[in-house]
């Protein structure tokens, strides 16, 4: 009985017919609360288990039919502060020529209790992995699926059955496959938390064959030799990206000076047009207002303009004088529109130098002064020979209305 008493577990001989204890170890003793006097001579039963009285019943009965050995385990009122959680293992034995059943007893209460709380920290760990807006995998050093999120399988439309166990390259296009593996390994060697592929441009395939870019975020388990793969898909902003560059490349090569005004009235943005129209880079154009590059526009008068192009979305044309640096005017033309973009306001200008314009208009006018006050007839014929223009002394030469003359 030397080895029976040195065994960390509790060990206990009963009858296998009257349960009548033959021999208690003394840590038996200890782990059941009573001491050996109280065990042996006595019938065993498990100090207030719940169910657990059955389920021994039941070992018991097996135990007559086969020697096969058995195992229970239950939570016992050992007093009315102690409560434990008994592990009792029950083989069949001769002992003095009787049968007999040998329990083996351990107290696995603090096993049971740290088993509940890693369980219960994985099920707060799960419903977070399943709560993130991202799709998620766990994958082991060989690059296999071990864990994916309900947001994966929206992404990349597969059930998750169809992806527990597989390869992870099964998410990348094939002709990725041999230089991804060998990345999988460097990292499975030195792992660290980190973006995977910085500045790259990393592509995902899911079921249906659609291939999107992505970006992934890398980081090791802890205590694990695991990876968790957080995945986004951006397809959207790589779009928008493009359509960015679209209008960047477009409002930068338009034939107009175009400027982006925000809600005070301070210069945002300027295009190359705009850099020579006002003599001045776009870095000292950024962050003027509006009331020192036009005349005529103080903080009232942006307020009445932001108003009206806010309110229609577009602006008439308008003439307005533009200043430059060295003081000089330059009458331009203008139209606005209002226009939101990354969650702000702003006024998008278009303006044109209308300088010379008017200055052959108002040479025009100088023209059609000195023709119409001149003391000669003066009248235009075109090629068919029919008159196009006359002056008022070809109305006194004619003696007709001009409006009479023109066309004939």
């Amino acid at each position: 009985m030397g080895l029976l008493d040195s065994s960390p577990s509790g060990a206990l001989v009963v009858g296998l017919e009257d349960r009548l204890a033959i021999f208690a170890s003394e840590r038996a003793a200890v782990l059941l609360g009573k001491p050996k006097r109280d065990l042996v001579g006595q019938p065993f039963a498990l100090p207030s288990a719940e169910g657990g009285q059955d389920l021994l019943d039941a070992v018991f009965v097996r135990l007559r039919r086969q020697s096969v050995a058995q195992s229970i385990e239950g939570m016992v009122q050992l007093s009315e502060e102690a409560v434990a959680i008994l592990q009792v293992s029950a083989e069949r034995i001769e002992f003095h020529d009787k049968p007999c059943v040998l329990l083996w007893i351990s107290d696995v209460t603090e096993q049971r209790e740290s088993e509940e709380r890693v369980r219960r920290e994985r099920a707060k760990t799960d419903a977070i992995f399943e709560g993130t807006p991202d799709p998620m995998f766990i994958v082991d050093r060989e690059g296999r699926v071990r864990f994916v999120n309900r947001r994966a399988e929206e992404l990349f439309k597969y059930r998750r059955t169809d992806l527990l166990d597989k390869p992870v390259e099964l998410l990348i296009p094939a002709r990725f496959h041999g230089g991804h593996i060998g990345l999988r390994q460097a990292f499975a060697a030195k792992p660290e938390s980190r973006a995977m592929g910085r500045g790259q441009e990393l592509i995902a395939i899911d079921a249906l064959g659609r291939e999107f870019p992505v970006e992934i975020a890398l980081n090791p388990v802890p205590g694990e030799d695991l990876l968790a793969a957080s995945v986004r898909d951006i397809s959207e902003r790589r779009a928008a990206e493009a359509e960015l560059r679209r209008i960047q490349y477009a409002l930068e090569n338009a034939p107009d000076a175009i400027v982006w005004f925000d809600r005070t009235g301070n210069l945002a943005e300027a295009n190359t047009h705009a850099e020579k129209l006002f003599d001045l880079p776009r870095g000292k154009l950024a962050g003027r207002n509006a009331a020192g590059l036009f005349e005529g526009i103080d903080a009232r008068i942006w307020e009445i303009v932001w108003q009206a192009v806010s309110t229609r979305k577009v602006d008439d044309p308008a003439e307005q004088m533009l200043i430059r640096p060295d003081g000089t005017l330059v009458p331009v033309e203008t139209l606005s529109k209002y226009i939101s973009f990354g969650g702000k306001e702003f006024i998008l200008t278009f303006m044109r130098d209308v300088s010379t314009r008017r200055a052959a208009e108002a040479e025009m006018r100088r023209i059609q002064y000195a023709l119409e006050n001149a003391p000669d007839a003066i009248f235009w014929v075109d090629r068919s020979g029919h008159y196009v223009a006359a002056n008022a002394n070809t109305e006194a030469l004619f003696g007709a209305k001009r409006a009479d003359i023109v066309g004939k």
